[in-house]
Protein backbone atom coordinates (compact mmCIF):
# COMPACT_ATOMS: atom_id res chain seq x y z
CA UNK A 1 0.00 0.00 0.00
CA UNK A 2 1.85 2.86 -1.29
CA UNK A 3 -0.97 5.12 -0.68
CA UNK A 4 -0.63 7.56 2.53
CA UNK A 5 -4.46 8.36 1.96
CA UNK A 6 -5.05 4.55 2.52
CA UNK A 7 -3.13 3.49 4.97
CA UNK A 8 -4.13 6.23 7.33
CA UNK A 9 -7.69 5.24 6.67
CA UNK A 10 -7.39 1.72 7.20
CA UNK A 11 -4.88 2.14 10.06
CA UNK A 12 -7.98 4.39 11.66
CA UNK A 13 -10.47 1.85 11.55
CA UNK A 14 -8.50 -1.21 12.47
CA UNK A 15 -7.57 1.64 15.71
CA UNK A 16 -11.17 1.96 16.56
CA UNK A 17 -12.00 -2.17 16.98
CA UNK A 18 -10.54 -1.77 20.31
CA UNK A 19 -12.57 1.50 21.79
CA UNK A 20 -15.16 0.34 20.00
CA UNK A 21 -14.84 -2.98 22.26
CA UNK A 22 -14.54 -0.98 25.11
CA UNK A 23 -17.28 1.49 25.08
CA UNK A 24 -19.84 -1.23 24.58
CA UNK A 25 -18.07 -3.28 27.39
CA UNK A 26 -18.11 -0.45 29.66
CA UNK A 27 -21.61 0.37 28.92
CA UNK A 28 -22.60 -2.98 29.13
CA UNK A 29 -20.85 -3.08 33.08
CA UNK A 30 -22.64 -0.14 33.77
CA UNK A 31 -19.14 1.46 33.46
CA UNK A 32 -20.37 4.07 30.93
CA UNK A 33 -23.34 5.99 30.38
CA UNK A 34 -22.27 7.00 26.46
CA UNK A 35 -20.52 5.29 23.75
CA UNK A 36 -19.19 6.68 20.63
CA UNK A 37 -21.41 5.58 18.74
CA UNK A 38 -23.96 7.04 20.76
CA UNK A 39 -22.12 10.73 19.81
CA UNK A 40 -22.45 9.74 15.76
CA UNK A 41 -26.50 9.88 16.43
CA UNK A 42 -26.55 12.94 18.03
CA UNK A 43 -24.32 14.50 15.45
CA UNK A 44 -26.12 12.64 12.23
CA UNK A 45 -29.30 11.91 13.59
CA UNK A 46 -30.23 14.09 16.27
CA UNK A 47 -30.73 11.41 18.82
CA UNK A 48 -29.23 8.18 20.47
CA UNK A 49 -29.24 5.63 18.11
CA UNK A 50 -32.36 3.30 19.24
CA UNK A 51 -33.54 0.19 17.45
CA UNK A 52 -30.91 -1.89 14.63
CA UNK A 53 -31.07 0.63 11.91
CA UNK A 54 -30.08 3.44 13.40
CA UNK A 55 -27.49 1.52 15.43
CA UNK A 56 -25.91 0.27 12.64
CA UNK A 57 -26.18 3.49 10.88
CA UNK A 58 -24.16 5.19 13.87
CA UNK A 59 -21.42 2.58 14.19
CA UNK A 60 -20.79 2.25 10.60
CA UNK A 61 -20.48 6.05 10.83
CA UNK A 62 -18.33 5.69 13.75
CA UNK A 63 -15.63 3.60 11.62
CA UNK A 64 -15.81 6.23 9.29
CA UNK A 65 -15.13 8.83 11.36
CA UNK A 66 -12.69 7.40 12.97
CA UNK A 67 -10.93 5.98 9.03
CA UNK A 68 -10.97 9.62 8.57
CA UNK A 69 -9.06 10.59 11.65
CA UNK A 70 -6.52 8.18 10.70
CA UNK A 71 -6.23 9.86 7.25
CA UNK A 72 -5.51 13.20 9.44
CA UNK A 73 -3.07 11.70 11.52
CA UNK A 74 -1.22 10.03 8.68
CA UNK A 75 -0.65 13.24 6.76
CA UNK A 76 0.14 15.26 10.07
CA UNK A 77 2.51 12.94 11.02
CA UNK A 78 4.59 13.73 8.23
CA UNK A 79 5.09 17.17 9.35
CA UNK A 80 6.96 16.20 12.01
CA UNK A 81 9.82 13.55 13.41
CA UNK A 82 8.94 10.01 13.60
CA UNK A 83 10.72 10.09 17.11
CA UNK A 84 8.23 9.60 20.13
CA UNK A 85 5.80 8.84 17.33
CA UNK A 86 3.53 6.74 19.96
CA UNK A 87 3.31 10.11 22.40
CA UNK A 88 2.46 12.21 19.23
CA UNK A 89 -0.17 9.83 18.49
CA UNK A 90 -1.74 9.42 21.83
CA UNK A 91 -1.98 12.78 21.97
CA UNK A 92 -3.90 13.29 18.73
CA UNK A 93 -5.96 10.61 20.09
CA UNK A 94 -7.03 12.66 23.28
CA UNK A 95 -7.08 15.55 21.07
CA UNK A 96 -10.43 13.94 19.04
CA UNK A 97 -11.75 13.08 22.65
CA UNK A 98 -11.55 16.80 23.53
CA UNK A 99 -12.72 17.61 20.53
CA UNK A 100 -15.88 15.75 20.23
CA UNK A 101 -16.92 16.54 23.79
CA UNK A 102 -16.62 20.22 23.07
CA UNK A 103 -18.66 20.34 19.74
CA UNK A 104 -21.38 18.06 21.64
CA UNK A 105 -21.19 20.83 24.31
CA UNK A 106 -20.60 24.07 22.18
CA UNK A 107 -23.56 22.77 19.80
CA UNK A 108 -25.59 22.01 23.14
CA UNK A 109 -26.58 18.17 21.78
CA UNK A 110 -29.87 16.95 22.55
CA UNK A 111 -29.70 13.83 25.11
CA UNK A 112 -26.18 15.23 26.72
CA UNK A 113 -26.49 17.90 29.18
CA UNK A 114 -23.66 16.60 31.34
CA UNK A 115 -21.42 13.70 31.19
CA UNK A 116 -20.34 11.54 34.27
CA UNK A 117 -16.79 10.99 35.26
CA UNK A 118 -17.25 7.44 34.47
CA UNK A 119 -18.18 7.95 30.77
CA UNK A 120 -15.55 10.77 30.48
CA UNK A 121 -12.64 8.15 32.28
CA UNK A 122 -13.86 5.39 29.99
CA UNK A 123 -13.74 7.37 26.68
CA UNK A 124 -10.78 8.92 27.52
CA UNK A 125 -9.07 5.30 27.73
CA UNK A 126 -10.56 4.62 24.59
CA UNK A 127 -9.41 7.46 23.06
CA UNK A 128 -5.98 7.03 24.06
CA UNK A 129 -6.07 3.20 23.03
CA UNK A 130 -7.05 4.53 19.53
CA UNK A 131 -4.37 7.19 19.06
CA UNK A 132 -1.50 4.51 20.46
CA UNK A 133 -2.84 1.84 18.55
CA UNK A 134 -3.03 4.04 14.99
CA UNK A 135 0.44 5.39 15.58
CA UNK A 136 1.43 1.42 16.04
CA UNK A 137 -0.24 0.54 12.76
CA UNK A 138 0.57 3.50 10.77
CA UNK A 139 4.07 2.94 11.47
CA UNK A 140 4.37 -0.61 10.78
CA UNK A 141 2.72 -0.14 7.89
CA UNK A 142 5.64 2.53 6.94
CA UNK A 143 8.23 0.29 7.98
CA UNK A 144 6.83 -2.47 5.51
CA UNK A 145 6.98 0.06 2.83
CA UNK A 146 10.22 0.69 3.44
CA UNK A 147 11.04 -2.80 2.91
Amino acid sequence: MKDRFTRGFIAGIIAGIAPFIINFGAQMLNLSTLVWSDFMGLFLLGNKPEGVLPMVFAVISQFILVGLMGVLFAFLITLFSSENYLLKSWLFGITIWFSAYFLTFLFRLPGIKEIPIKTAITHAIGSSLWGITIGLILNWLDDRLKT
